[in-house]
């Protein structure tokens, strides 16, 4: 596992939902912290995954990310 922070302006618990609906293991920070606060952020799973599954979860993340700084909804250009 290894944590994703997330720039400013991108919704965690969104960015999370979104990445979970394209088959990642993407949970988002606060759902894991109980008494601290954490900057935005996701955990990422890649356990049992091969190098280029890993590389098209990551480009396909970065869309995900992209869109959501700019403000588009995801599934827009």
């Amino acid at each position: 596992q290894t944590v994703g922070w997330l720039a400013d302006g991108i919704p965690e618990l969104q960015a999370s939902r979104l990445a979970v609906e394209q088959g990642m293991v993407a949970v988002a920070l606060s759902r894991l912290t109980v008494e601290r606060s954490m900057p935005p952020g996701l955990v990422l799973g890649a356990a049992d995954t091969d190098f280029p599954a890993i590389r098209r979860g990551v480009e396909q993340l970065g869309v995900i990310l992209r869109r959501l700084q700019s403000g588009h909804p995801a599934g827009t250009p």
